[in-house]
């Protein structure tokens, strides 16, 4: 047996933070004392701008805000989003996150203003109706 494959070098691994995603995790993101502000991922974004870590083992790319959300002990499903309540896609504090449905997420955005259909009536018909 080699000493790749025992479980003494696993737990070395895990513990100096190979396996271990969790401070590698967080030392990418600007943790404040303050939980009322975003803490902001500072690595890589995808092209909507949100945050995305890889995982080590096995080789997996998630998203920042869900893997933190996971991180506070909420358990979230692949079937679920995680929104954010300040509208900022690189937050990662647990406190502004919350799990919700595709339905759940168009609702907020239609509510904050920030939907597509808002965003173009003032160029179509829809901003005439009334008139």
């Amino acid at each position: 047996m080699t000493l790749t494959g025992s479980p003494l070098f696993s737990t070395i691994l895990y513990d100096v933070g190979v396996f271990n995603p969790f401070p590698r995790f967080w030392s990418k993101v600007a943790v404040s004392d303050d939980w009322t502000s975003c803490w902001e991922w500072s690595r890589r974004k995808d092209k909507w701008g949100y945050g995305q870590f890889t995982l080590s083992f096995p080789r997996k790319t998630c998203f920042a805000h869900r893997f933190a959300l996971g991180q506070a002990g909420v358990v979230v499903p692949s079937d679920l989003l995680v929104m954010h309540h300040c509208d900022n896609p690189l937050c990662c504090n647990p406190m502004h996150l919350t799990l919700g449905t595709h339905l759940d997420n168009a609702r907020d955005r239609v509510m904050k203003g920030r939907s597509y259909r808002q965003s173009t009536a003032s160029n179509s018909a829809e901003s005439f109706v009334g008139l």
